[in-house]
């Protein structure tokens, strides 16, 4: 899975996704307020964006995932991943602080 920084959308990582093998599955998600995605009625904080990624993953059936995150994505992909419940079988982040 893709988590994207602040003001960015999925299409930052497109020139990565071109060098993973076709065999892997992708999930790339714009975080609320984000590139394809709308605001919603909920405010905007790394806890909803938490959520809405927890959502995605339980809509999708999806037990265990990869996750590459980039500043704000990584800050949810923190959050995640200090949570027992979700499945990270491994976090990269990149410019990402807790």
């Amino acid at each position: 899975m893709f988590l994207h920084g602040g003001l960015g959308s999925m299409v930052d990582f497109n020139a990565l996704i071109e060098r993973i093998p076709a065999t892997s599955l992708f999930i790339g998600i714009d975080l609320r307020g984000h590139g394809k995605s709308t605001m919603g009625a909920d405010d905007m904080s790394y806890a909803r964006y938490q959520q809405d990624v927890e959502a995605v993953l339980a809509h999708l059936d999806v037990s265990t995932v990869t996750v590459l995150v980039f500043s704000d994505g990584g800050i949810v992909g923190y959050r995640m991943t200090a949570n027992s419940k979700n499945n990270i079988k491994k976090l990269i982040a990149l410019g990402s602080q807790w």
